[in-house]
Parts: C-alpha cells; structure tokens; sequence
C-alpha cells in the first residue's frame, strides 16, 4: 500500500495543527513522525486512519481517497496502534488479539480467526502468554499483544502513535524491531510516532520532522543534521555515527541541578 498526503492542512475547532503536508509511504517502508510534544503526530496518525478530516488536502490509500472508505474497509486496510488504549485488562492475550479480526467477521469469529490470532501470536513470540490476562503483562508484553491485534487482520499498512512509550531499553528495542519487520518482511506502509531519535534512526527508514505547524523536512538520514534538530526542538546537539547508526547527543551544558 502507498499512502499519500497532498497539501493537507489538519485542525480542530477551525484551529489549524498541521498545514500544507505533503508526505508520502510506500510499501515496505517505515516513516517516522518526530518532533516535540504537542506538534501534531497523532493528529497526522488520525487523519490517516480517516479519524480526523483534513480542512483542505486530501490524504490518499493506493490512490483511494480516505473519505470515500468506510470505517469497516479502513479498518481491514490499516492497523493502528494508539497512544491511549483502552483494551480490556481482564480479558486475556487470545481474546485482545482475537478482536483485531473484528472487521473481517460477522456475528462471531469462525475458525479461520482463531487460526490467524494463533499465527500472530506465534509470529512475535508470545503464544505462551494467550490464556494470560491482559493486566498480568509486562509493559513490553502487552504492548507485543497489541502489534499482534493490529496485525491480525492482516492489513496492508501500520499506525503506531508511541509504541514504546514506558518501556525500558530491552523492550523498546523488541518492540520496534517487530514493528520494522512486519513492515519489511509483508511490504507494508508503517509510520511510527516516536520520541526518541535513535530508536528511530535505529529502526525507520525515513523520517518526518514536524515543527511550527508543518513539516519542517522529510526525507533519509539526511535530514537529520545537528541544524535541523536543534531548530525543532530547541536544544543544541551533536550527531555521531557509531556502529552505522546515527545517534544524537545533547550538547547543553549542564545546569548544576
């Protein structure tokens, strides 16, 4: 799947959040969203999983404009992962994964979903946790239940807005490394919502940085100079490479406290 946005301009309550984007994902590519708190990722995230309608543009799924999709043919197209989720802590990892299948059945699952929740489990490594309930997990658990729910219907593209968000350093590495391989290995469209820049420059293959109501830039690692970072997030830095990763390390002297 490619997705494509053209000259799109999001907003709530006629106050614009993002103007003028213009980016676009092809299969098997992930795109990081990057930038401060507050600068419009998950409202990108939601425009593209036709949640929020842009004020003007058009934002595209192999060409097929969002609005003219249903909720249910979304749905079976894209997986998406929110920051906030609300998934039912008593019900157990099976049950979770089984309700990513939700647009693909009618009044109730038949075999074929279940075999599918049992090849997602088994494809990110957790089928020993299926009969578990969901508030036992770990952190890095759940959110692998999770990327196994968005992934179980199979759709063509991924939205994850903070996927890693609480983990500690081991299970943020799992959990992108999953992410990036779904998308590799079934050639689908990924972006990815992410605060820290080396996980992304780790994990994505190309990055948007978004800053003052827009993006800022778009493009491969190289947009990612000391320049452009410390312009959009106000903090000076430098930009090393080790072991063929890019890394950033904050520059600011430190305070004392």
């Amino acid at each position: 799947m490619t997705i494509t946005i053209r000259d799109a301009t999001l907003a709530y309550d006629a106050t614009p959040v993002l103007e003028d984007v213009n980016l676009r994902v092809e299969d098997g590519q992930l795109l990081g969203l990057l930038g401060p708190n507050g600068v419009g990722k998950t409202s990108l995230l939601r425009a593209i999983d036709g949640l929020l309608e842009p004020e003007r543009g058009q934002i595209t799924l192999d060409g097929v404009e969002i609005g003219d999709l249903s909720r249910k043919e979304i749905a079976r197209q894209i997986g998406y992962l929110p920051q906030v989720e609300r998934a039912e802590t008593h019900s157990t990892v099976f049950e979770t994964v089984l309700l990513g299948r939700t647009p693909h059945f009618g009044w109730r699952p038949d075999e074929t979903d279940r075999q599918a929740v049992e090849r997602a489990l088994e494809r990110l490594g957790i089928a020993d946790l299926a009969t578990r309930p969901m508030a036992t997990l770990s952190g890095g658990q759940r959110r692998t239940a999770l990327l196994a729910r968005a992934l179980v219907g199979g759709p063509e593209a991924l939205l994850l807005d903070e996927p890693t968000g609480g983990l500690d350093l081991k299970h943020q590495h799992e959990v992108m490394g999953r992410l990036r391989s779904a998308v590799h290995e079934s050639d689908r469209a990924g972006v990815v919502a992410i605060h820290d820049l080396d996980l992304a420059t780790r994990f994505c293959d190309r990055y948007a940085l978004l800053s003052d109501g827009g993006v800022f830039a778009a493009g491969g690692e190289d947009i990612l100079t000391a320049e452009a970072i410390e312009t959009v997030y106000g903090i000076p830095v430098e930009v090393v490479t080790r072991n063929g990763h890019r890394e950033v390390v904050p520059t600011e002297p430190d305070s004392g406290w």
